[in-house]
C-alpha cells in the first residue's frame, strides 16, 4: 500500500526561473488523532443576560446548531465568575417531575419555536444595543467597573440543557470560582446546581475562567494552588453521586499562554490538581480586537505566533500531567470580543483554518471556537444568519476526520534542483484522513491556505496515480476581492440557507485525475479542501 505521496506546487511568477514548492505527506501512520468532536463551539453567559436563551428553540437556530453537531458547547467566559444559580420551590417541584419522567423512560420532546418576526427583531435590536453599551462602558471605565452579578434561573438552565439535547451537543459549563470563603472556594451554589441537574442532564464542568488573569479583571488574586484546591473539592463533590461518573472536569482555562508567568501558573496548578481533570484547557488569541488590521489576518508571523504557545503547553503537560488531552478551550482571531468587521468576515477564515491545522499537527485534541453567537467573532449573527466561518466550520466538520497526517515541505530551485526545508510560509497545507461516514476508508483530505494575492498552480505526482474523483472545495469571499465580505462563495456559488431554511448542497468541483498531474489553479487570497477519494492511505485504515 501507499506509504508516502509527494506534491509539487509551482507558484505562478513573472520569470521562468520560479522555484517550486514540494510537499510530502506521510500516509503510513497518523501523527496524532484529535477528538472526533473537534472543532466545537462556545457561548458566553450573555445568552442569559441578553435573553438569547429564550430563542434557542427557533427553527433556524436549531438548524444551524444541528449542522455542526455532534459538538461540545462550552458556556463560560469572564462572566462565569459572576453568575449565581437561583431556584424556588416551584423549580424544585418541576425538577422532581423531570427526574421522574426520565426514570420512567419518557423521551425528551424537541419542539421547535415559530418566530414572531416583529418580537424577535425588537429583541435583537435591544440585545445588540445592550452588548454595545457594555463594550462602551468597559472602554470608558475598565472591565473591573462593569462586571456585575449575573443571575441564572432554573428555567434558564433547563432551556440551555434541553437545547443541547435537541441538537446533539454535549454541554461544558463553567462554575463560579470567585464565590469564596476567604482563601477557600465556597461550593454551596455549585452544589445546588449539581443537585438540581442530577438524573436529568449530562453536563461536563469547568471551574473559573482565566484565573491567572483575575487580578486584571477583578482585583482579586488566586494562586495556582488555591485554584487546584478548588478543583480537588469539585472532584470530591462529584464523586458523591454515580450520576457524574462519566462527566469531565476541564481546567484550568489558563490565559496569557506563552509568557513565563502563565507557564508557571499552569505547572503549579497541574502539580496540585492534575488528577482531577480530564483535559487541560488553555486560551489563545492572535490579536487585540481594538487594534487589529486586515493585513494582520494575512500575516504569516501572526499565524505562526501560536507555535511557541502550543509548544509551551505541550511541554508542561508532558512533564506534569502526562496523558491528559490538550484542549484549546476558548479561541478566536482577536480577544476583546473580536475585531469589528473582520473577525466575523471572510478574512477570518485564514486564521481559523490555519489554527485548526496547526493545533491538530501539534497534538491538541480539541479546539473550541469563541463563539457560536454574540460579539464580533461569532459564527452566526444576531439574525441567526450564518457567517463565513460558520460555512468553513461546517465543511471542515463534514470532510475532515480525526487522523492527522504529517506534512513536510521543501522549496526547490528549478535552475539547480537544490532544495531546502521551509515551513509555515504564505502557502500552507495540512492533511487528515477523511470522515469515514462520507468517504471510504483510506481517503485523504488536504486543506490549504493561500495568504498571497497571486494564484498558485498546483500539480500532484503521487506514487500511486489513480485517485477516484478528486473533489475540490474552494472558498472565496462573497464579493470578489472584498476580503471583509460577510458572505462566502464555494466554487463560485454564494452559500446561503435556502428559502425553506435548509442547507444548500455543498457541491465540490470534480477534477479529472489527470488534472492533478497537469495542474490546477488556486486563486490568491483563498482557502479550501481537496478530497482524494479511495486513496488507500494506510493511516486511514487504522482505528
Amino acid at each position: 500500500m501507499l506509504k508516502c505521496i509527494a506534491l509539487w506546487f509551482l507558484s505562478l511568477a513573472w520569470n521562468s526561473s520560479a522555484s517550486k514548492i514540494r510537499f510530502f505527506i506521510d500516509t503510513s501512520v497518523p501523527v496524532h488523532v484529535v477528538n472526533p468532536l473537534s472543532p466545537s463551539v462556545a457561548m458566553g453567559l450573555g445568552i442569559f443576560e441578553y435573553r438569547w436563551v429564550d430563542y434557542f428553540r427557533d427553527e433556524k437556530f436549531l438548524t444551524l446548531a444541528r449542522g455542526l453537531g455532534p459538538s461540545y458547547l462550552r458556556v463560560g467566559g469572564t462572566k462565569a465568575d459572576f453568575i449565581t444559580f437561583y431556584q424556588n420551590d416551584e423549580d424544585r417541584v418541576s425538577s422532581y417531575i423531570k427526574q421522574r419522567s426520565l426514570v420512567e423512560g419518557s423521551e425528551h420532546q424537541c419542539q421547535q419555536q415559530l418566530r414572531d418576526e416583529e418580537v424577535f427583531q425588537a429583541h435583537r435590536k435591544w440585545a445588540d444595543a445592550q452588548q454595545l453599551l457594555f463594550k462602551e462602558e468597559k472602554r470608558k471605565f475598565g472591565i473591573r467597573q462593569v462586571l456585575k452579578p449575573l443571575k441564572m434561573t432554573a428555567a434558564d438552565w433547563d432551556k440551555l440543557n434541553e437545547f443541547c439535547q435537541c441538537v446533539g451537543w454535549k454541554l461544558v459549563f463553567g462554575l463560579n470560582l470567585l464565590k469564596r470563603d476567604g482563601e477557600v472556594w465556597n461550593s454551596t451554589n455549585a452544589e445546588q446546581l449539581l443537585q438540581y441537574t442530577e438524573y436529568k442532564y449530562n453536563v461536563n464542568w469547568e471551574l473559573g475562567n482565566e484565573p491567572d488573569s483575575y487580578f486584571h479583571k477583578t482585583g482579586i488574586s488566586l494562586s495556582a494552588e488555591q485554584v487546584g484546591d478548588a478543583f480537588l473539592r469539585l472532584k470530591d463533590i462529584l464523586q458523591k453521586s454515580g450520576w457524574w461518573n462519566s462527566s469531565m472536569i476541564l481546567g484550568p482555562d489558563a490565559n496569557r499562554i506563552g509568557t513565563r508567568s502563565a507557564g508557571q501558573f499552569l505547572k503549579n496548578f497541574l502539580e496540585t490538581a492534575a488528577s482531577t481533570i480530564t483535559g487541560v484547557t488553555f486560551h489563545q488569541y492572535y490579536l487585540n480586537g481594538k487594534t487589529a488590521t486586515p493585513e494582520e489576518f494575512l500575516n504569516k508571523t501572526v499565524l505562526n505566533s501560536i507555535i511557541p504557545k502550543l509548544q509551551q503547553v505541550r511541554k508542561i503537560v508532558q512533564r506534569t500531567a502526562h496523558g491528559r488531552p490538550l484542549w484549546l478551550g476558548e479561541t478566536a482571531s482577536a480577544f476583546g470580543g473580536g475585531a469589528p468587521g473582520m473577525s466575523n468576515s471572510f478574512i477570518d477564515g485564514f486564521t481559523w483554518l490555519d489554527k485548526l491545522g496547526m493545533a491538530s499537527k501539534m497534538g491538541v485534541d480539541m479546539v473550541i471556537r469563541q463563539s457560536f453567537i454574540q460579539s464580533n467573532y461569532d459564527l452566526v449573527d444576531s439574525n441567526f444568519d450564518p457567517l463565513p466561518d460558520y460555512w468553513l466550520t461546517l465543511i471542515y466538520k463534514r470532510l475532515v476526520g480525526p487522523q492527522v497526517l504529517n506534512v513536510t515541505l521543501q522549496k526547490c530551485l528549478q535552475k539547480t534542483g537544490s532544495c531546502r526545508s521551509v515551513t509555515h510560509g504564505h502557502f500552507r497545507m495540512y492533511a487528515h484522513c477523511t470522515k469515514s461516514t462520507v468517504y471510504p476508508h483510506g481517503s485523504v483530505v488536504i486543506y490549504f491556505i493561500n495568504l498571497k494575492p497571486k494564484p498558485v498552480k498546483v500539480t500532484m505526482k503521487p506514487l500511486r496515480s489513480k485517485v477516484a474523483k478528486p473533489e475540490l472545495f474552494l472558498l472565496e469571499p462573497g464579493v470578489p476581492g472584498n476580503l471583509t465580505s460577510n458572505e462566502v462563495r464555494l466554487n463560485g456559488k454564494l452559500l446561503r440557507l435556502t428559502s425553506a431554511g435548509t442547507f444548500p448542497p455543498l457541491q465540490p468541483t470534480y477534477l479529472h485525475p489527470r488534472a492533478l498531474t497537469k495542474g490546477f489553479r488556486i486563486p490568491g487570497h483563498s482557502f479550501g479542501f481537496l478530497a482524494l477519494n479511495k486513496f488507500r492511505a494506510n493511516a486511514c485504515f487504522q482505528e
